[in-house]
């Protein structure tokens, strides 16, 4: 049986996520069985979804990480398709 990871993309630029959608996706793996979840922003986390996540199997993506993920997938479609 494989592993199940749960993503959910936040638009938020100029405030902060806070706990509450963090929180949504705690409770959706316990629902859905699923091993860990990615909370993905293009903004910041709050403090308190910060201090939640911590320990559990939630990952917070946000900023300038985003744009180095992105930044290198995009190097990699690039090589892919011959650009």
């Amino acid at each position: 049986k494989g592993r199940i990871s749960l993503v959910q993309c936040r638009r938020w630029k100029v405030n902060q996520v806070g706990v509450g959608p963090v929180r949504e996706l705690y409770d959706a793996l316990d629902k859905h069985d699923a091993y860990n979840g990615i909370c993905i922003s293009a903004g910041a986390f709050s403090e308190a979804a910060r201090r939640f996540a911590a320990g559990k199997p939630i990952a917070l993506v946000q900023g300038a990480e985003l744009a180095q993920l992105i930044g290198k997938t995009g190097v990699k479609n690039m090589r892919r398709q011959g650009i």
